[in-house]
């Protein structure tokens, strides 16, 4: 599958299984037939290279994080950007949905992650999080971040090899060997 011409940063299935979607320092979003390895779509108008790609859990919208610290909601269907999320200082290098699909997390090189609520597309404000809505990650990048399969916890790992396994509070981190 050729397309892109920067380096593909971030790639991710849809929910059904049959469209890759990849995303490239092109400032490009590209959706591609797993049957016929041909594209489906072009989604352009990122004001940065994309870094980071999540499908929705119905798999009809697809948000995009870039090096520009926003995010963007597309229409998968139609390719149309529905909006753009704000509220991180650098580049956004992390998505995930949980799994109930009413929450996004993002994760960012500025230090911080951000929980929104979905359905109204705003920060949300969970107990123990600060009244921006931040969870501090102690400075440091978060290099990946996902949901738990039942939706109890979250997971992030941090660029110094740290797996932080919350539910808003820490449950355990896990130690990389050198």
């Amino acid at each position: 599958m050729k397309g892109h011409t920067e380096p593909v940063q971030a790639i991710v299935f849809s929910p059904d299984g049959n469209t890759l979607v990849s995303a490239s320092r092109d400032r490009r979003i590209r959706l591609w037939d797993i049957q016929t390895e041909q594209p489906k779509a072009t989604f352009a108008g990122n004001l940065g290279p994309i870094e980071s790609l999540a499908f929705s859990a119905d798999g009809r919208i697809l948000v995009s994080g870039s090096w520009n610290s926003t995010i963007r909601l597309w229409d998968v269907d139609s390719g149309r950007r529905l909006g753009m999320l704000t509220g991180h200082t650098n580049r956004v290098n992390a998505l995930a949905f949980s799994v109930d699909g009413r929450t996004l997390v993002s994760g960012s090189d500025d230090g911080t992650v951000l929980l929104w609520d979905f359905t109204q597309f705003l920060l949300q404000i969970p107990g123990d999080v600060n009244s921006d809505g931040v969870v501090n990650v102690q400075d440091l990048v978060l290099v990946a971040s996902n949901f738990g399969q039942t939706g109890g916890d979250t997971a992030d790992v941090n660029s110094d090899g740290v797996v932080n396994v919350q539910d808003l509070v820490l449950i355990a981190s896990y130690f990389g060997q050198d």
